[in-house]
């Protein structure tokens, strides 16, 4: 008799749970490295009595572009590549450019000042969001390949709910984590280690997953790029309401983008926090998204005419103004 459906049944599951863990790990890490970005400013870039609303709406824009440009692209390469090696790269190498950063900052800010600093500032944290961009689509990619079909719905809660447990978690451990670090290794870059160690055990944890992959049929054939992307668009043209869901999406995670924007200014000009403890407030945004989230797992029936999201986002708007 199979086991009945589960997260124990699914934590059982060592491939699984690698690659949870390896999941967790990368959440952090990237919570923890907006962070660390923004302490970065403050401490090398920001002037006396700037607002850092510029330096910080660069890192923004930087960390958006490839989100934007990049996700529907990556997601064709994903699909044709091994997921196991694309996220033990992606994990090993976004590590290796935190450790890489500060000898970044400092070749910047001897070739140019501190522009060229925060230029490659600018550099690093692009290419950290395109390996971004990778990772995330072989992520989901993988778990339908090492869990049985029966037992997809847990699996896939407990991804989803990984993913919110980071976003409070890593926001509200960040600044005091790196403080920590900073105190311990003076002078060593501890800071920067901290993240790095995050994304390199992430990636290692992925050694030991298997997925049992086969070739992909289309392999050897040459990469159709604008072809696979036309497929996927043509899916979304066929279903309406999967397109309505991929709007509301990009909507809804652009309100968060400006939201952290604002939360880094607010941080800013409170005078109980320090512009680099952002994080306390966008960690209990998340809190909210996860009581929200938990509020409407309890309601089975279906919303009609969009009325729940319609309610949602004039509820953010008031909140907002």
């Amino acid at each position: 008799m199979p086991p009945k459906p589960g997260l124990l049944t699914v934590l059982r599951n060592r491939d699984f749970l690698a690659l949870w863990l390896s999941q967790v790990l990368s959440q952090l890490a990237d919570k923890i490295y907006l962070v660390l970005t923004i302490a970065i400013i403050t401490d090398y870039f920001q002037r006396p009595g700037e607002s850092i609303n510029g330096w910080v709406g660069a890192v923004m824009v930087v960390f958006t572009i490839p989100a934007v440009f990049l996700g529907s692209v990556a997601g064709v390469y994903v699909d044709r590549w091994q997921k196991r090696t694309v996220l033990m790269a992606t994990n090993l190498l976004r590590g290796l450019l935190i450790l890489a950063l500060p000898a970044g900052l400092w070749v910047g800010q001897a070739l140019l000042g501190p522009a060229g600093g925060f230029i490659a500032l600018l550099i690093t944290t692009f290419a950290i969001s395109t390996l971004t961009q990778f990772f995330a689509p072989a992520e989901q990619a993988a778990i339908p390949l090492i869990i049985p079909a029966g037992q997809l719905i847990p699996a896939n809660s407990l991804y989803t709910t990984s993913m919110m447990g980071a976003l409070i978690i890593g926001f509200a451990v960040g600044e005091p984590l790196l403080a920590l670090a900073n105190h311990l290794l003076p002078g060593q870059n501890g800071p920067e280690w901290v993240v790095a160690t995050a994304y390199l055990l992430a990636g290692f944890t992925i050694l030991g997953v298997r997925t049992g992959e086969k070739p992909h049929p289309r392999h050897d054939e040459p990469l159709h790029l604008w072809q696979d992307l036309r497929e996927g668009f043509s899916l979304l043209q066929k279903q309406p309401r999967l397109r309505v869901a991929v709007v509301l999406l990009v909507i809804l995670f652009s309100v968060f983008a400006a939201l952290a924007f604002l939360a880094v200014r607010l941080a800013e000009v409170m005078p109980e926090l320090n512009t680099a403890q952002f994080g306390y407030l966008l960690a209990v945004a998340g809190l909210g998204m996860g009581v929200g989230a938990a509020i409407l797992s309890q309601n089975h029936r279906e919303p009609q005419g969009g009325s729940l999201y319609r309610l949602g986002f004039l509820g953010m708007a008031i909140c907002l103004l």
